[in-house]
């Protein structure tokens, strides 16, 4: 893995784990305790990472080049429309 990858990675899971935290519209947010944080970072970083991963070592497997890219924009939409809308996507 690349070092730029690693970052993607990293950046990506960190913005996961704000968005899943928060909880419905902007005017319903309340800050997670550190116990329900940790559970949330946890599921992300076994769900996508693991997801992320497969998809990486699977075309690998088959011979194709793969590597993780965030995108700052979808990162930012996902954050947006979970303050927003109450929803990650």
């Amino acid at each position: 893995m690349r070092r730029q990858e690693i970052i993607d990675i990293a950046v990506a899971f960190v913005v996961l784990t704000i968005a899943f935290s928060l909880r419905g519209p902007f005017w319903m947010l309340a800050a997670p305790n550190l116990g329900t944080l940790a559970m949330i970072a946890l599921a992300v970083g076994v769900g996508f990472i693991c997801h992320e991963l497969g998809h990486k070592y699977m075309a690998l497997h088959y011979g194709h080049w793969a590597e993780f890219k965030a995108s700052k924009f979808g990162l930012f939409l996902m954050l947006a429309m979970a303050v927003a809308l109450g929803f990650v996507f």
